[in-house]
């Protein structure tokens, strides 16, 4: 199995979606996708660039050139905590630090 069919699949399962779903979305035939999970063909470049928008990932995590935590974790993030990185990315440092420790206070309150 390749890198790019592992990382396929992951992304697949870890967004409890299916190959159609993901084929709709990209306006490509199904099949195409279920190509790709199973190995029998590979992506053109402009179809790795659609995959990478899609899911959110770099193009070297999804080949297997890159093999960072950071890239895997975030691959396996929910939309809702890439919405917040996205949000928190483009705020001054003054108002991330509040972010942080309003953080900081929920996670206090929720272990009493």
């Amino acid at each position: 199995m390749t890198k790019f069919q592992e990382r396929l699949n992951y992304l697949i399962e870890k967004h409890n979606t299916n190959g159609n779903r993901v084929a709709i979305a990209m306006g490509i035939h199904n099949a195409v996708i279920g190509n790709w999970q199973r190995g029998l063909r590979f992506p053109n470049g402009e179809s790795v660039i659609m995959i990478c928008k899609h899911f959110d990932v770099s193009a070297d995590w999804l080949l297997g050139l890159e093999t960072s935590e950071e890239e895997d974790r975030r691959a396996s993030a929910s939309p809702v905590r890439k919405a917040v990185v996205d949000m928190v990315w483009n705020m001054p440092e003054e108002d991330v630090l509040k972010v942080l420790e309003y953080a900081s206070l929920l996670g206090r309150v929720r272990s009493m």
